[in-house]
C-alpha cells in the first residue's frame, strides 16, 4: 500500500480492483477500468476509458474528479440506457488549466446499441459543469442534460436511422414495408407514428406499446373547458414536424397552439416523456383533436 500520487504519463493503467493512492493524475496515456480509486485529475492530452475498453461495460468509482480541457473520456454505449459509468462520491469539477480546449466524450456503439435512449454517464454530489460544456466524437449524435446529480446523454436519431435499426436491408429498399407511411403490421399506425411514439414497427403492438398512443379527453380548469391530448414522445426523435389540430366535423382540420403543454412524467419502460396538451374549447356542441406528425 502507498499513499502518494499515482501519475499516468503514457501507456495504459488498468484499474480492476482498488488502489490506496489518495490521488491519481492522468497527464497522458489512458486510465482504464471498472475499479475504485481516490481523487482523480484528468489533464490535457490524457484519456479515461471507462470499463475494460474492449466492449464489456463497467463502472469506475472515485471520490473527486477534476476534468481539465483538451482531454477525452471514452464510453461504450450498449442497449438503451446501458453504458459505462463514472460514479463519484464527491464533486465533478470543471478544470481550467492546460493548453487544450473542450471536454470531450468519445462514444463507442457496441453491437447491442439500439440507436436511441438516455444514458446516465456520471453521478456526483455536486458539479461546476453545465451540460453545454461537453462535446461528442464517435458515431452517435445527441445532447447532454444535468438531471439532479447525474450527467445524462440522450441519443438523437432521424427517421431513416431509426428505421435502419429495425428493418433489414431488403426491407429498407421496400417503401411499402419500411417507408414513413407504411403499416407493415396492418394495425393502422404508420411507421412514422411508431417512430414518434417509440414503438417497435416490426412487432404486433402490445398492450404496453399502445399506452404510448394519444388519448383524448376533456377537463374543466378555472371555469373553462379544455380538450386534452395525452401521448408519449420519443425523446430521441428529430427531423419531424408536430402539430396539434382541431376540427368540428372530422373533415376540416385547423392547426392550433395549445393553451397549456405539460410533462406528466416518464414512460416506465422507455423513459420517454408523457406529454399532455390542453386546448380551450370554443363552445361548439362538438369538437375533435388530433396530433399531426409529418416529415419536412
Amino acid at each position: 500500500n502507498y499513499t502518494g500520487t499515482t501519475t499516468v504519463n503514457s501507456g495504459i493503467l488498468q484499474i480492476d480492483g482498488s488502489i490506496s493512492s489518495s490521488t491519481t493524475v492522468v497527464n497522458g496515456g489512458t486510465l482504464q477500468g471498472g475499479g475504485t480509486l481516490g481523487n482523480m485529475t484528468l489533464n490535457t492530452g490524457g484519456k479515461i476509458a471507462l470499463g475494460d475498453g474492449v466492449g464489456n461495460l463497467g463502472t469506475l468509482s472515485a471520490s473527486q474528479f477534476i476534468w481539465n480541457p483538451g482531454s477525452v473520456m471514452n464510453i461504450d454505449l450498449g442497449v438503451s440506457g446501458n453504458s459505462d459509468k463514472l460514479n463519484l462520491s464527491q464533486s465533478l469539477q470543471k478544470g481550467l488549466s492546460g493548453s487544450g480546449s473542450g471536454y470531450t466524450f468519445n462514444f463507442n456503439a457496441l453491437p447491442t446499441f439500439t440507436g436511441h435512449g438516455t444514458y446516465n454517464l456520471i453521478t456526483f454530489s455536486s458539479t461546476t459543469f453545465s451540460a453545454s460544456d461537453f462535446s461528442i466524437t464517435g458515431p452517435v449524435n445527441g445532447f447532454f442534460t444535468m438531471n439532479g446529480n447525474t450527467l445524462q446523454f440522450t441519443v438523437t436519431e432521424n427517421f431513416s436511422t431509426w428505421a435502419s435499426t429495425y428493418f433489414t436491408t431488403q426491407q429498407l429498399n421496400d417503401p411499402s414495408t419500411s417507408g414513413a407511411t407504411a403499416t407493415p403490421q396492418h394495425d393502422g399506425v404508420s411507421n412514422l407514428l411508431k417512430y414518434f411514439f417509440n414503438i417497435n414497427p416490426t412487432l404486433q403492438m402490445s398492450t404496453v406499446a399502445r399506452t404510448a398512443l394519444p388519448v383524448a379527453g376533456m377537463i374543466t380548469n378555472g371555469g373553462n373547458q379544455y380538450l386534452t391530448l395525452t401521448y408519449h414522445q420519443n425523446v430521441s426523435a428529430t427531423g419531424i414536424t408536430i402539430n396539434v389540430q382541431t376540427s368540428s366535423d372530422l373533415k376540416t382540420w385547423q392547426t392550433v397552439t395549445p393553451d397549456i403543454t405539460q410533462n406528466l412524467g416518464s414512460d416506465p419502460n422507455t423513459g420517454d416523456p408523457i406529454i399532455e396538451v390542453e386546448i380551450k374549447t370554443n363552445g361548439t356542441s362538438r369538437e375533435f383533436v388530433r396530433l399531426n406528425v409529418t416529415l419536412p
